[in-house]
């Protein structure tokens, strides 16, 4: 039971500093609009989760989430795009 426990914890850990990550990169260049600014306060709030789970875990977190962007979204952009099937292929399937 306390593996089970041990292994969610760390799953949400690795969940909370992928998001963070992500979001550092999708707003890292936005238009501020002040001192009150909530799009600063979000990513200072990333920035802190990053820092205190420690740079290794976020380390791992950032390669697995450069290999998502530059990997998995322009395969999965493709296969969109082509609108390939079996049927499309006339691929027969023997039963």
């Amino acid at each position: 039971m306390r593996k089970i426990i041990a292994l969610l914890m760390a799953l949400i850990v690795a969940a909370a500093i992928f998001a963070s990550i992500i979001y550092i990169g999708e707003n890292l260049n936005h238009h501020c609009c002040g001192e009150d600014c909530s799009i600063c306060m979000e990513l200072r709030a990333a920035e802190a989760v990053i820092s205190n789970t420690g740079m290794a875990a976020a380390a791992v977190a950032a390669i697995i989430s450069f290999l998502i962007i530059t990997v998995y979204k322009p395969v999965q952009k493709q296969t969109k795009l082509l609108g390939e099937s079996l049927i499309s292929l006339k691929v027969e399937l023997l039963a």
